[in-house]
C-alpha cells in the first residue's frame, strides 16, 4: 500500500533529482486506484447495511400490518375479558385507544390528532434548542400520560431492568458506592472512634440513547387506533426490554452490546482462570448439561456474599430450558419438599428452585453451547446492578425510509446506562484479607 508519506519523499527526490519523473507518477497512480477500490468498498458495504435495514423495516411493517388485522379480525379477542373488559398491554382501553391515535398523528392524521386535541391530549414537539412547542417544531414527544407507563411495562418483557436498582440520570451519570460498612465502638469499653475508613466510590453509568423503529402502515384508517396501540406499545416495550436483557446480562463491551459489560462477562473478566474466581463454581464433571449435577448448583448459595440474602430479591437466573432440563430434573431427583415445590411451582408464571424465585432470561443460553459459558446465575440484582435510566422517551417519524410500502417508520428513543461490575467480587489471587464473594454467583459449564 502506498502512503502519503512516500510520494511526498518521491517528490523530494525528483527536486533532487535523485528520482524519475516516471516513478513518481507510478507511485500517484496508484495510490489513486487504492484510494479508489477503498472508497468502493466502503460505500459498498454502507449501501448493503442500509439495504439490509430498509428490508427488516419493510418486514416487520408487513408483519405489525398482519398483527393488526387478525386483531381487529378476531374483535380484540385476545384482549379482552370474558366479561368484555379489557386485558391488554395498556392499564385501560381508553389510554390503548389514544397511544395508537397518538402514532397515527405523528405520523400525519389531522383527525387523529384533532381527536387527540378534544380529549386535552395536544401533541407537543421538542425543537433542536432544547423547547416545547405545539406548532410542530422539532421531533414530536410521547405525552406524559403514556410515558411512565411505557417505561414501567419494558420491566415486564425485560428481566434485568425489574431486577436492578434504577438510578434516575440527572445532571450527573455517576452513582454512589459506598466502601464498606461503618465501624461500631464502645467508649465505656475504652474503644474510642478512629478516623472512618468509610467512603463513598463513583459508579459509572456511560449513558447511551437507545433507538428502535417501527413501521406504520398509512392506508389504516381511526378506528385501528386501538389495535395500533396495543400492537405498538407492546411490540416497542418488548424491543427495549429485550436488547436491556442482551446487554445487560451477555455484553461484551462491543458495539453489538452498544459497549457496555454485562454480568456474566463481567464475572468472567475477575481472573482470566476461571477455577480462581470466587464468584464462579465450575461444573464437576466436564460435558454435557446432563452432567450437572445436584451438587453443582447446590454450591451456588454458599458461594453468595452473606448480604445478598435479604430474603426479597435473591433470585436464580437462567434460560426456561435449562431450568426444565436441568434445574426440574435435579429437584425431582431430590423428592420431598423440592419435588412437591417445583411440581406445584414449575408451570406457573412464577417457579421456584429450592424457596427461590427463578426468572426466565431468554438471551442466556437455551441449549448447551459448544464452548464453555454460564447457564445458571444466582444472586441480587438489586444490589449488583444498576440501570441509569433518564426517563426519557422521544419519538420522531421518517417516511423516506418505507416510501415503496407506504408506511413511516417511528423512530423512539430512550436514554440509559448501565453498570454491571460492583457485585461480582474477586479472585483468590487478592489478599487474602480482602477475598470476597460477590451478590451476584454463576455456574461454570465446563464443556471440555
Amino acid at each position: 500500500m502506498v502512503t502519503l508519506e512516500q510520494i511526498q519523499k518521491s517528490v523530494e527526490d525528483l527536486q533532487k533529482g535523485t528520482a524519475l519523473k516516471t516513478e513518481v507518477l507510478k507511485l500517484v497512480e496508484t495510490k489513486m486506484a487504492e484510494d479508489e477500490a477503498r472508497v468502493k468498498a466502503e460505500i459498498g458495504g454502507e449501501l448493503k447495511q442500509a439495504r439490509t435495514a430498509v428490508e427488516e423495516l419493510k418486514a416487520q411493517a408487513d408483519k405489525l400490518t398482519a398483527d393488526i388485522a387478525n386483531l381487529r379480525k378476531s374483535r380484540f379477542a385476545e384482549i379482552r375479558t370474558a366479561d368484555g373488559g379489557y386485558k391488554g398491554f395498556w392499564p385501560n382501553l381508553e389510554m390503548c385507544k389514544d397511544f395508537g391515535m397518538f402514532l397515527m398523528a405523528v405520523c400525519g392524521s389531522e383527525s387523529a390528532k384533532q381527536s387527540l386535541k378534544n380529549r386535552g391530549l395536544e401533541i407537543q414537539y421538542l425543537s433542536k434548542d432544547g423547547e416545547l412547542n405545539t406548532k410542530g417544531w422539532g421531533d414530536p414527544t410521547i405525552p406524559e400520560d403514556f410515558k411512565p407507563y411505557l417505561i414501567e411495562r419494558i420491566g415486564r418483557f425485560g428481566v434485568y431492568r425489574r431486577n436492578a436498582t434504577v438510578w434516575p440520570i440527572g445532571a450527573s451519570s455517576s452513582f454512589p458506592i459506598m466502601a464498606g460498612d461503618p465501624e461500631v465502638y464502645c467508649l465505656d469499653a475504652g474503644v474510642a472512634p478512629s478516623s472512618s475508613t468509610l467512603g463513598f466510590g463513583a459508579g459509572g453509568l456511560s449513558p447511551k440513547k437507545w433507538i428502535s423503529y417501527i413501521p406504520i402502515p398509512r392506508e389504516l384508517s381511526e378506528d385501528a387506533a386501538i389495535a395500533i396501540g396495543e400492537v405498538c406499545g407492546r411490540r416497542l416495550a418488548r424491543a427495549f426490554g429485550r436488547k436491556e436483557d442482551a446487554c445487560g446480562f451477555l455484553g461484551d463491551g462491543t458495539a453489538a452490546y452498544f459497549n457496555y459489560v454485562g454480568l456474566i462477562p463481567a464475572l468472567l473478566a475477575v481472573n482470566a482462570t476461571v477455577s480462581k474466581i470466587l464468584s464462579l463454581r465450575v461444573q464437576g464433571t466436564a460435558g454435557a448439561w446432563a452432567n450437572i449435577t445436584s451438587e453443582d448448583i447446590l454450591a451456588l448459595p454458599g458461594l453468595i456474599h452473606d448480604d445478598a440474602d435479604d430474603n426479597v430479591d435473591l433470585k436464580w437466573f437462567c434460560h426456561r430450558n435449562f431450568y426444565y432440563t436441568v434445574m426440574l430434573r435435579i429437584a425431582l431427583a431430590l423428592n420431598g419438599t423440592s419435588a412437591t415445590e417445583v411440581i406445584n411451582t414449575a408451570f406457573t408464571a412464577n417457579p421456584y428452585f429450592l424457596g427461590r424465585p427463578v426468572e426466565f432470561v431468554s438471551q442466556m443460553n437455551r441449549v448447551k453451547a459448544a464452548a464453555d459459558h454460564v447457564p445458571l446465575l444466582y444472586g441480587n440484582l438489586r444490589q449488583g446492578c444498576v440501570l441509569g435510566d433518564a426517563r426519557q422517551f422521544e419519538i420522531a417519524t421518517d417516511s423516506s425510509v418505507l416510501f415503496t410500502s407506504d408506511s413511516i417508520a417511528m423512530r423512539a428513543t430512550e436514554r440509559i446506562g448501565m453498570n454491571n461490575v460492583t457485585g461480582v467480587g474477586n479472585s483468590t489471587d487478592e489478599d487474602e484479607a480482602d477475598q470476597e464473594q460477590g451478590v451476584i454467583v454463576g455456574l461454570y459449564a465446563d464443556i471440555a
